[in-house]
């Protein structure tokens, strides 16, 4: 995993909580802190590295995911 300390939190727009925090759970090595519900819906999640060091939040928030994937290149996937 690489060195994520010197960065205390990220928030991340998602268009599919359950899926982008699996990724981030199986790349990264991170673990679930909070999970944030509304309406009895997971609208987001607080991920956290082992050693508690690092935070990432992902929110549902479709438009402005897709606005950032036309930004930024896809991913090779790494198996």
């Amino acid at each position: 995993m690489p060195d994520l300390a010197p960065i205390h939190h990220v928030k991340i727009p998602i268009s599919d909580v359950r899926a982008s925090s699996e990724w981030y759970l199986r790349v990264l090595g991170l673990e679930v802190a909070i999970e944030f519900t509304e309406d009895g819906e997971l609208r987001g999640v607080a991920l956290k590295a082992p050693d508690g060091t690092t935070q990432i939040a992902l929110r549902h928030d479709p438009k402005r995911a897709a606005a950032l994937a036309t930004v930024l290149p896809t991913p090779t996937p790494t198996f």
